[in-house]
């Protein structure tokens, strides 16, 4: 084991086949431009995408099954894993604490980090915990607020754990103010207030994987669509809205294109799943007209990704979604609040610009943000 290790980054969510955007494309884009040979990354056995950034190191521990049908050996085994991960991290954790001062990052969402809580008690000054907050188990995302009787299935577990971790860490931050708000106006779910920073995307780095990963067999299978779905296939990402554009449009089925997974849901337009590094590719290559119809956008990502390649994209109008746009100087995007809107459009394909651009958030500056947003005592820790 490296004997030092400055940054440790938790989560077992980063499974690069099953959805866009989300937890996997925030640590890509934070891991591979870091640029520091003190990465820690512990995740599950189950997770595919590794940091681009081959001097990190990678711990990878059996954790629960997410977001997919279980057996019922494998239900039986949930609670099991569901502890293993939370203990294998924490003593992993602590193995690095004893070389020096560590700065822990991790969602609040299943409470990966729950150890972390007890190490932060016992060992203050050696542990800066930063939890990152993007959608807690009882998030309404429809309504925009949190609470107890929003929560399902593991979410009634996850959900006091999560609180416990929020109120524990040094610094919570969160992507944009709108999400800040829930979190702070939630009773007893941070001692703080949540600090608003962009999340990590580099522009360049997107532009330069697309270039590299252009013109695959199955990016030229999907060539052609007149309209593309980016995200998870289900109401509270815009697949109703969705539905209703492509019949006012009139556009036949086989010119749509779903690109997400949600093997839960019935889909009736063709359906794909591509890896990172090909849909950035084949956003690239096609810049195809994009529709991005999430009631909130915790992470950005498809609408980031879409725009910086030069795709026209519809998305909808909410409070996060301009605050993602305004952060990243995104230009040409069609909003929406109603469908009828665009559905009233006489000429809604031809007038669509191309999107773009223009401001950028690496790994290095995301991190050096959330510093400045830490206490001044916190901050001198961990940078001595």
């Amino acid at each position: 084991m490296r004997p030092f290790a400055k940054y440790v980054f938790i989560s077992r969510e980063m499974p690069s086949e099953t959805v866009v955007g989300g937890i996997a494309t925030y640590y890509w884009h934070l891991l591979s431009t870091l640029g520091s040979e003190q990465q820690v990354w512990i995740t599950s056995s189950a997770s595919d995408r590794l940091p681009e950034n081959d001097r990190a190191v990678v711990h990878r521990f059996r954790a629960e099954h997410i977001k997919r049908r279980l057996s019922l050996l494998e239900r039986a085994l949930q609670p099991v894993r569901f502890a293993w991960f939370r203990v294998a991290v924490a003593f992993t954790v602590l193995r690095y604490m004893a070389h020096g001062r560590l700065h822990v990052e991790t969602p609040e969402y299943g409470a990966d980090a729950i150890g972390l809580v007890l190490l932060k008690w016992l060992f203050p000054r050696r542990l800066h915990l930063h939890v990152r907050g993007h959608g807690p188990s009882g998030w309404n995302r429809a309504k925009g607020e949190i609470a107890w009787h929003h929560c399902g299935n593991f979410g009634k577990l996850y959900y006091p754990l999560e609180q416990c971790l929020l109120r524990a860490a040094d610094v919570v931050s969160t992507p944009t103010e709108y999400m800040a708000t829930i979190l702070s106006r939630a009773p007893g779910m941070v001692r703080q207030r949540a600090v608003v920073v962009p999340n990590p995307f580099s522009t360049s780095l997107v532009r330069e994987v697309a270039e590299a990963s252009r013109a695959t067999r199955t990016q030229r299978e999907l060539s052609g669509k007149a309209l593309v779905f980016l995200g998870t296939w289900m109401p509270a990402k815009g697949s109703e809205e969705f539905e209703r554009l492509v019949t006012a449009w009139d556009i036949p089925p086989r010119d749509v294109l779903v690109l997400g997974s949600d093997p839960g849901r019935t889909c009736p337009f063709p359906r794909s799943v591509l890896p990172y590094r090909a849909l950035l590719g084949y956003l690239s290559a096609e810049r195809p007209r994009v529709f991005v119809g999430g009631l909130h956008e915790a992470f950005g990502y498809a609408l980031l990704d879409a725009a910086a390649l030069g795709a026209r994209v519809i998305t909808r109008d909410t409070p996060a979604t301009r605050e993602v746009g305004a952060y990243f100087d995104v230009q040409g995007l069609v909003f929406f609040r109603k469908i009828e809107n665009l559905v009233a459009d006489e000429r809604p394909l031809e007038k669509m610009p191309f999107a773009s651009v223009g401001a950028t958030m690496e790994g290095d500056l995301y991190l050096r943000a959330i510093l400045e947003r830490s206490s001044a005592r916190e901050a001198a820790l961990l940078q001595s």
